[in-house]
């Protein structure tokens, strides 16, 4: 794709909050994503002429333990392989920082990520919405 550009870097939270609109997600007060935001180990936002148009982050404790948060894609930018874009970048931060045996871990939610997650080594705990991967697969993208 064309004119894009990528940052290793968070949305704006302007740009965060609209990116969680246009696919759906509620609306969160400012200060609560600034915080959230401010609060990332590792952020991508990928730009279409100078519009975040997709971003992922990495939050925990940056030791033992990594989420991996807020992979969003706009609407008009979804099946270009944006996605699959933010997951190379997060994955290559863990695979380089991650301890082997720190826990990476998901949040499924939407649920239908989930297929999307399966394929980079993420499997669902049996006693939550929870999806862990032990092993970090970025030779899956």
């Amino acid at each position: 794709m064309k004119n894009l550009t990528i940052h290793p870097t968070t949305p704006s939270i302007a740009e965060f909050q609209e990116l969680r609109q246009l696919v759906g997600w509620e609306t969160l007060p400012d200060l609560l994503v600034e915080k959230a935001l401010a609060g990332t180990i590792f952020g991508i936002c990928i730009r279409h002429q100078d519009q975040a148009v997709a971003c992922g982050r990495i939050v925990g404790d940056g030791s033992l333990y990594y989420y991996l948060q807020d992979v969003i894609v706009h609407p008009d930018f979804q099946h270009k392989g944006l996605a699959k874009m933010v997951m190379a970048y997060l994955l290559s931060y863990l695979e380089k920082n991650a301890h082997p045996q720190a826990i990476i871990a998901w949040v499924k939610q939407p649920s239908i990520m989930a297929n999307f997650f399966e394929q980079y080594g993420f499997t669902q705990r049996s006693d939550s919405e929870l999806m862990v991967c032990q092993n970090i697969n970025s030779s899956a993208i």
